[in-house]
């Protein structure tokens, strides 16, 4: 008889229910929790921010310059509240989601799956505890905005193509036909994709439209893979030496340095106003560093 399994029916659904509330209402604490103590971080280093220039306006006459300023920001407390945003907006659009009271499921997936994403990319700052490890992470740190100024910059070129290709090949290639199809055919020949597929379906009987695609193609090809990319691998390449190098000298665990703060790396002045040039080392700029931070 089927009525003998509403029961077990209903106490199964009820255990399923019971373990989302649970599940959902562990997550947002977690998160409630995560982004308190990401708050209270930053109360503090901004408060380190006052002293810092309480203290160079005291002892140097001088302001704390934007680069100065910005060695005080964290972008690791500003992605992981972010991401709590990201988790608790997914849970609440989850909770609408279970209740009937909101039916967009897409929603909910983009969130807690860009959550999920930034999470995991929110472990690599762990790994900077390791010597080996830690150099990967700070290649990272000092390539990237050399790499987003040439993104920047190439992004006009790429553009540019982009609309080219569209109003020149769009009446007669399926590849073309629109600008965001556009963009992923140009960006699947700069990784080595459908090259030669691409080059087949652009033939035409029209002299003027075959000679204009070969120059179109070979000079795109050229520019993006031969040039973008060997600079982009070689601001990679120096940012890696530049991180063994922090690391090696004993400066990578404290980015402010000499670029940052530069009385910290010429020692200390001395009561008569000249500075000791033989604490100009980097073991004296480490020491500086650790007497400015209890100074502090």
């Amino acid at each position: 008889d089927s009525s003998n399994y509403k029961p077990r029916d209903s106490l199964i659904a009820l255990r399923e229910t019971i373990g989302q509330i649970c599940l959902d209402g562990s997550a947002i604490i977690l998160s409630l929790i995560t982004t308190a103590l990401v708050i209270k971080r930053i109360r503090a280093t901004f408060k380190l921010y006052i002293r810092t220039r309480n203290f160079y306006g005291f002892h140097y006459n001088r302001r704390l310059t934007w680069t100065e300023t910005s060695a005080f920001l964290n972008g690791w407390d500003f992605f992981s509240i972010f991401t709590d945003i990201l988790t608790l907006l997914g849970i609440l659009y989850k909770i609408l989601l279970d209740t009937g009271a909101d039916k967009h499921m897409d929603i909910t997936a983009v969130l807690l799956g860009s959550a999920v994403a930034i999470n995991w990319i929110l472990g690599l700052r762990f790994l900077s505890f390791d010597k080996g490890y830690y150099i990967l992470v700070l290649t990272i740190s000092v390539a990237l905005p050399n790499i987003l100024r040439l993104l920047l910059c190439i992004a006009a070129i790429y553009m540019g193509y982009v609309f080219c290709g569209w109003v020149v090949f769009g009446p007669y290639v399926y590849k073309f036909y629109s600008i965001s199809q556009t963009t992923d055919t140009l960006f699947a020949l700069i990784n080595g994709d459908e090259i030669l597929d691409t080059f087949m379906q652009v033939e035409s009987d029209n002299k003027l439209l075959f000679a204009f695609s070969k120059i179109y193609f070979y000079s795109f090809i050229m520019l993006f893979i031969y040039v973008v990319l060997s600079v982009m691998i070689s601001l990679i390449g120096d940012a890696m030496i530049v991180a063994q190098s922090a690391v090696q000298t004993g400066i990578g665990y404290c980015m402010i340095g000499a670029d940052v703060f530069p009385e910290l790396s010429l020692g200390w002045k001395t009561e008569t106003g000249n500075v000791d040039q033989e604490e100009s080392t980097p073991q004296a700029s480490n020491q500086n560093l650790n007497k400015s931070a209890k100074r502090l």
